[in-house]
């Protein structure tokens, strides 16, 4: 599952021909565009071979750095909030958004959420043998 692909198409649906990049540029960004990237991932064991995952994501938002850049971040800040509500590519909703203007970009940041099944690699004990005695016969 590649959430972070996901996140592009889906904002490449709600903001069609806007340019999205997953990896720093040296070059630097086209504006406008969006840097995605992952914060944190957690895993909580549950029973059996269950685990709860957690992911933090974080969408930059660079706009036009010609004209009202302000107005383009609250713009911006409208659209996702009003309309990137779920990741339909992997079947995931977001969690926890929060929009945070910073030097003239728009931090987007948000977490999602699954439950899976691992397989486990190794064979956990099966059986455990026991020798025992009653002491002085009692």
């Amino acid at each position: 599952m590649d959430i972070i692909t996901g996140i592009g198409k889906q904002l490449s649906k709600i903001i069609p021909g806007i340019n999205i990049y997953r990896e720093n540029q040296p070059q630097g960004f086209k504006e406008p565009s969006f840097y995605v990237y992952e914060i944190s991932t957690q895993s909580k064991d549950e029973l059996t071979n269950y685990e709860m995952r957690m992911h933090r994501f974080c969408a930059v938002y660079f706009p036009k750095t010609d004209k009202n850049v302000n107005k383009q971040l609250a713009t911006m800040r409208n659209t996702l909030l009003d309309n990137f509500l779920v990741i339909d590519d992997v079947n995931l909703k977001l969690y926890e958004r929060k929009c945070e203007p910073i030097d003239g970009a728009l931090n987007f940041t948000f977490k999602v959420r699954y439950r899976g099944q691992y397989v486990q690699e190794s064979t956990p004990m099966n059986v455990l043998e026991q020798k025992g005695e009653i002491v002085n016969g009692n």
